[in-house]
């Protein structure tokens, strides 16, 4: 503070009375001035860096989070216990009855004690010049006592400001939701803390009246602050668990929630919605407000299940509950191995859907179920439709497929539109196995989980036939080649294993088709029937020659991924116009001449042969006959003999089957050549 004495023009008479001289000090107060203030009533100050503000020095400053990237639990947990029940807030000022205030005081002269003049300073009640509607920035006083000669003098010069206002125009603060919280405590900047709508008259700074001292003077230069309004809420902590949960529905157990919570001394008020159903979901109240439970009823519905506090029942906190029917409707099967099996009688691909329940019952009866086929050691892909009520459940549905062994499908978040819950090709976590393979039925349970597969529920089983091939196949994939070729070569990995496998079907000759059960003959009442494989297939007699039985194993080996090929065995001599297949009889001595002496019906008769595909005895006699080669095998399935192997096979497979030959006419015949030297007499050629 700098204090300048005041010097007069002319010298003041020391005999000047004393009254006299206060009135001269009234007039002249204008000797102190102060350095510290700002321009009032014209006089110049400077506004020193860093004022404090009266009544309470004090500063507010926001809760800062300096996370990066997704937090952790960890974090989440530190950054919040940052966070305080304190908002921005306003006071409602009234400015007729705010205003600054200056009152100015001085004594110079006419005590004879430095304390005497302080007290009659303090008891001078000068006139206050009053600024309305304002607050001023800067505010105090000067004061001190001064000696003057032999007498004492004291000063105070006085700024300050009355600020009138109400703390807040309510008792409760509006948070998000248009929720009220109680206020319970306003912060006005530096003047201080009041109750809720407290009105408040202030006239700050507070003037120290305690004796400075002789010849001793101090400066008060402060600011205020009433731009940092605060308000102190009490907001309920309601928290319900478990949050978002669920049953099936046909789930009987209740299922228990508790409540945790602050700022709700009365407890909570529990509810559910919908509330009343007939045979609905009922909410269980216990004796202990924190405690309830929910029977699930019979009725697939979504809930809220609401605790509402006592005290204040615009705070509540409310979860979902669902009781929730999810069903199988249709599954489709995929992958880069996947095949498409066709119907017997040539008519249906059987595409996906592979499984359809229309009125979700748990069987196909209504729909159909459809075998699916796979190479072996690939994956396959699943994608399925769930019928889901309550429609838009408003839950995070996963899905997941429970399969044979390690076929299984991962749990997958379903996609959910109305009714519809649905996955869209989810790959089966492990591959089939590097064997061939038969399942009947490939047993699939699905179920599904709507708190994050904390729990898990059935949602339908799917049942199909599923070939599992050696190869990919190199021909259609009828369902009996695959069905009945996977399932006699179940288990084998190499072509010769899985060809001889599945040739085992033919050797007890009753080979009957999958779609029907029907036995596939051979020459059935000497007809010949079908020649390839889709018409042995389709007939309704299910007959067929030479051609569509080699035919018919041909390809099932091809469904394997395996080569093969139907062979047409023609005799070599242009004179032989037959074959005759085992069994005849030769009466010797024949009485025909020539190469063909045996005549046939009297020297050559046809017996009981050996027995076709159901058929015990075929025709004797052809104009040639069709086989199957694979790996430089003859095998002859319209007989289901043994296969024919070795470097003379054409010969030996010859003299195993064929008893001998007949002439163009079919009058006569002649023996085959069983001798050691003798060579082959057919002509083998591929005829695919």
């Amino acid at each position: 503070m700098i204090v300048r004495e005041f010097t007069p023009k002319r010298k003041l008479s020391r005999n000047l009375s004393c009254a006299k001289r206060r009135k001269v000090a009234e007039k002249l107060f204008a000797i102190f001035t102060l350095a510290t203030f700002g321009v009032i009533s014209g006089l110049t100050f400077s506004v020193q860096a860093q004022t404090p503000y009266y009544h309470i020095d004090r500063s507010f400053s926001a809760v800062e989070f300096n996370i990066q990237g997704i937090p952790t639990e960890a974090q989440l947990n530190e950054e919040a216990d940052k966070l305080t029940d304190i908002v921005q807030g306003t006071i409602k000022l009234n400015s007729n009855e705010t205003y600054a205030i200056e009152k100015q005081m001085a004594i110079p002269i006419c005590y004879g004690s430095a304390i005497a003049a302080w007290n009659a300073a303090l008891a001078y009640n000068g006139t206050a010049s009053n600024y309305p509607g304002k607050i001023f920035d800067n505010v105090g006083w000067v004061r001190g006592t001064k000696s003057t000669g032999s007498d004492w003098g004291a000063y105070i010069w006085v700024v300050q400001n009355k600020i009138t206002f109400q703390s807040s125009t309510s008792c409760w603060y509006i948070i998000t939701n248009n929720l009220p919280v109680a206020i319970t405590n306003v912060m006005v900047g530096s003047l201080g803390d009041y109750q809720a709508m407290s009105n408040v008259v202030d006239i700050g700074p507070v003037i120290p009246s305690n004796y400075p001292g002789a010849n001793q003077s101090d400066v008060g230069t402060y600011q205020v602050d009433i731009s940092n309004v605060f308000y102190e809420v009490v907001i309920p902590d309601i928290w319900i668990t478990p949050r978002d949960t669920g049953v099936a529905l046909g789930n009987t157990n209740p299922v228990q929630f508790e409540v945790y919570g602050t700022n709700i001394p009365n407890g909570v008020t529990w509810t559910i919605t919908p509330d009343g159903l007939t045979s609905g979901a009922v909410l269980q109240v216990s004796n202990d407000w924190h405690y309830a439970s929910v029977m699930p009823g019979t009725v697939a519905t979504n809930y809220k299940i609401r605790a509402t506090s006592v005290d204040n029942t615009n705070f509540y906190d409310e979860v979902n509950f669902y009781v929730l029917k999810v069903e199988l409707e249709e599954l489709t099967f995929s992958g880069t191995k996947c095949h498409t099996v066709k119907s017997d009688d040539g008519v249906t691909d059987y595409t996906g859907p592979h499984w359809q329940d229309p009125n979700r019952d748990g069987d196909a009866s209504d729909g159909h179920s459809y075998p699916v086929c796979f190479t072996r050691n690939t994956k396959m892909k699943a994608s399925g439709k769930w019928h889901v009520e309550p429609a838009n459940p408003g839950a995070t549905i996963k899905i997941k497929g429970d399969g044979p062994g390690n076929l299984d499908f991962p749990e997958t978040t379903a996609s959910i539109s109305g009714n519809d819950a649905t996955l869209t090709d989810v790959e089966c976590s492990n591959p089939f196995v590097n064997e061939v393979d038969f399942f009947d039925p490939m047993s699939i349970d699905w179920k599904f989980s709507f708190d994050d597969g904390s729990t898990w529920c059935t949602a339908g089983t799917s049942t199909n036939q599923c070939y599992i091939t050696l190869g990919d196949p190199l021909t259609t994939a009828y369902q009996t080649l695959a069905n009945l070729g996977c399932k006699n070569a179940d288990g084998q990995s190499t072509t010769n294993a899985t060809a001889d496998a599945i040739y085992n079907e033919f050797t007890d000759r009753d080979v009957r088709r999958v779609s029907d059960s029907k036995q596939m003959t051979y020459w059935y009442n000497d007809q010949m029937g079908g020649r390839e494989t889709g018409e042995i297939l389709q007939r309704s007699d299910a007959n067929g020659n030479c051609e569509a039985w080699s035919a018919l194993f041909r390809d099932f080996l091809r469904v394997q991924g395996i080569t093969a090929d139907r062979i047409m065995a023609m005799p070599v001599s242009t004179n032989d116009g037959s074959i005759l297949v085992k069994e005849w009889q030769f009466n010797d001595p024949p009485s025909g001449t020539g190469t063909y002496s045996y005549v046939i019906g009297t020297d050559a008769i046809d017996l009981n042969g050996v027995p076709g595909q159901g058929n015990s005895n075929p025709p004797g006699g052809f104009n040639g006959h069709w086989i199957t080669l694979f790996n430089s095998q003859y095998y002859d399935p319209s007989y289901g003999s043994a296969k024919v192997t070795g470097a003379d096979k054409d010969k030996a497979y010859e003299d195993g089957s064929l008893a001998g030959y007949g002439n163009l006419s079919g009058t006569a015949a002649r023996k085959n050549d069983v001798s050691t030297n003798s060579t082959s007499e057919l002509n083998y050629q591929v005829d695919n």
